[in-house]
């Protein structure tokens, strides 16, 4: 059990979430000096949605394996 219980819990949940949320928007906004803006930001949104699919995957495989078993 986390020192503090479930409203440290919640608390240290919630930084994290929003630290990452933070993150995300901010990794989309192309920089100044970028040429193609539209293309800078489809390629992050690209990439970060086949990363995303491939957790899914990894996921699903994993737990169908386990129900096998």
């Amino acid at each position: 059990m986390l020192p503090g219980g479930r409203p440290l819990a919640i608390t240290l949940a919630s930084i994290g979430l929003l630290s990452t949320t933070l993150t995300i928007v901010l990794s989309v906004i192309p920089s100044a000096d970028e040429p193609n803006k539209p293309l800078a930001v489809a390629k992050v949104l690209i990439s970060t949605a086949v990363l995303i699919g491939i957790g899914v995957g990894i996921y699903l495989r994993a737990e169908r394996r386990r129900r096998r078993s």
